[in-house]
């Protein structure tokens, strides 16, 4: 299921918590209790609410570096791309050079197409994995004849090798998320907060439900808000192929 699904189910679920601990609460809690009680209640709930913006402070942040470090990550994965391209543009044997470039770019093509939505559920694609296996097996086995194809090869191999591993590291942020404690504490924050404004004692029981209703939808809002920050390669903010789109539009074609 799309994230940008999954993002409504805080939202909504803030909602329908608030519209049921409000009903329950102006059925079974007295209107006078609830008045006698607005000291301790708004104190206690204050409380609650500086803790749960704390929490959300951190876990914003949080995500907020680890999106920015797997965009970091795509911008270096294409840059090594880049710089094997070209160093495969030196290498003397035609038909080894061709090979080479044509499944460099054929990755890049790949990556953009195929796996990018893969990653959006958190998957992968083996043939783009295959492909960085085949481009490295190609550098492996070339023969150098001189000096200065021998350092052509090594720098062939060298930026392969760390697009393998820029590749690792995409790969490893596709599935990072926020952990299930951090999730439980922001659930129980919300909760506590949503309930304990249902004990406040209003003038009106509009007043009392529009202040709940308000509460739960700024609390919802914050939630999806970690929620779609919480996958970078899906959601409103999520990272995009452009650096891939921006290396195919710009290469020079195989020769």
């Amino acid at each position: 299921m799309s994230v940008l699904v999954l993002d409504f189910v805080p939202l909504v679920g803030c909602v329908l918590y608030a519209l049921l601990v409000g009903l329950l609460t102006r059925r079974l809690v007295s209107h006078e209790w609830r008045e006698r009680q607005n000291t301790m209640t708004g104190a206690v709930t204050a409380t609650i609410c500086t803790l749960l913006v704390l929490l959300l402070s951190f876990v914003i942040v949080t995500i907020w570096q680890s999106l920015s470090g797997a965009q970091a990550t795509v911008a270096k994965e294409v840059d090594s791309l880049g710089t094997a391209y070209y160093a495969a543009q030196q290498v003397d044997d035609q038909q080894a050079r061709l090979r080479i470039e044509h499944q460099i770019l054929d990755y890049a093509d790949r990556v953009i197409n195929v796996e990018w939505p893969l990653m959006a559920s958190h998957r992968s694609d083996a043939t783009a994995t295959g492909y960085v296996h085949d481009m490295r097996d190609e550098a492996y086995a070339l023969t150098p004849s001189t000096a200065q194809q021998q350092l052509v090869q090594d720098h062939l191999v060298t930026h392969l090798e760390t697009l393998s591993e820029f590749r690792r590291d995409r790969i490893t942020a596709v599935s990072s998320q926020v952990p299930g404690v951090l999730w439980a504490l922001l659930g129980i924050g919300a909760a506590g907060t949503i309930g304990l404004t249902a004990l406040l004692g209003t003038p009106s029981g509009r007043m009392h439900m529009a202040l709940l209703l308000s509460t739960a939808v700024i609390v919802g809002f914050a939630l999806t808000f970690v929620n779609d920050l919480s996958f970078p390669f899906d959601g409103l903010a999520k990272v995009t192929p452009t650096s891939f789109k921006v290396f195919l539009s710009r290469v020079d074609p195989p020769r």
